[in-house]
């Protein structure tokens, strides 16, 4: 199914973004924040932002995420690839995500899209699992503006 290569890069991934996941340190002004939370198994995935107004993109973030490996590593992954992408590109890297996991080709620049988010391939045959990858995606989706917030 899957060579030794991907299944060994996959593990080790995993197992790095979860014990260290990117992006803790508070920040400082948060203009916005996005929340999202797995009802059937407790994951929580929180990102407080700091948009850049002039060019419509996320210029800071700090994420807080609880739960399981594959939730904390996809969000600590995702964290580190949404930091300066405008709002189209970011729905774009998850749309190519979810294709990747719905078990579709994607091509080799979309590949460059997902950076180390494509050693998440072997989540395509685990469909429960699915939910734990997505769920940064979906906080994502639920970003709200703040009054802006001095740490």
């Amino acid at each position: 199914m899957y060579d030794e290569k991907i299944l060994t890069l996959y593990n080790s991934i995993i197992q790095n973004h979860s014990r260290a996941p990117q992006n803790q340190s508070p920040i400082n002004l948060i203009t916005h924040q996005a929340i999202a939370i797995n009802k059937f198994c407790g994951d929580e995935v929180q990102l407080n932002l700091k948009y850049n107004q002039n060019n419509f993109n996320i210029s800071d973030l700090q994420l807080i995420a609880k739960g399981c490996s594959i939730s904390i590593a996809s969000s600590s992954i995702v964290s580190t690839l949404i930091i300066g992408l405008s709002s189209e590109k970011i729905n774009l890297t998850r749309q190519i995500f979810e294709k990747m996991l719905d078990n579709q080709n994607i091509t080799d620049t979309e590949i460059m899209l997902l950076g180390d988010l494509i050693y998440f391939q072997p989540l395509s045959q685990i469909q429960i699992r699915k939910k734990c990858s997505l769920l940064i995606w979906k906080s994502i989706e639920n970003i709200k503006p703040l009054n802006p917030i001095e740490i």
